[in-house]
């Protein structure tokens, strides 16, 4: 999908960030009015390790900004990068970073923060590193 996404249409890919914004947006008067609004996933039910996740006022903030900077990133990189020829690369690892943050600041035990946490700084790593033609990105990202 990356491959699709270079040119005049990468700033489509913008709009990802954008409705995640305005879903977390929605969830604003819920949040302001003192509700915690949680969500369990099961993951390895046989071990009973489930993914728990939890909005309240602290990880609203911290969503929206994750999101509302995601969208400007995105955003600017379509006309910035527009030319480059690692932009789908780029894109795919900025979604993973913005996608692991969100699972950290949402992240309602141990078990799920320590896996996102591992997951932004592997993907920290990469977005750093995503132009591995130049050296200077690469000694960078190490």
């Amino acid at each position: 999908a990356g491959k699709f996404l270079k040119g005049k249409l990468a700033v489509l890919s913008a709009l990802v960030p954008l409705a995640l914004f305005v879903y977390f947006l929605s969830f604003l008067p819920q949040v302001a009015g003192g509700e915690v609004i949680r969500q369990e996933i099961s993951w390895v039910p046989t071990l009973g390790l489930d993914l728990n996740f939890a909005l309240d006022g602290l990880s609203l903030l911290f969503s929206l900004l994750i999101t509302g900077i995601g969208f400007l990133v995105f955003a600017y990189t379509a006309e910035y990068l527009k030319e480059h020829d690692y932009l789908d690369r780029f894109y795919g690892y900025l979604g993973m970073f913005m996608g692991a943050m969100l699972g950290l600041v949402l992240s309602d035990n141990l078990l799920s923060m320590f896996i996102f946490w591992e997951l932004t700084s592997i993907s920290s790593f990469f977005l750093i590193g995503f132009n591995n033609t130049s050296e200077a990105s690469r000694k960078s990202a190490v």
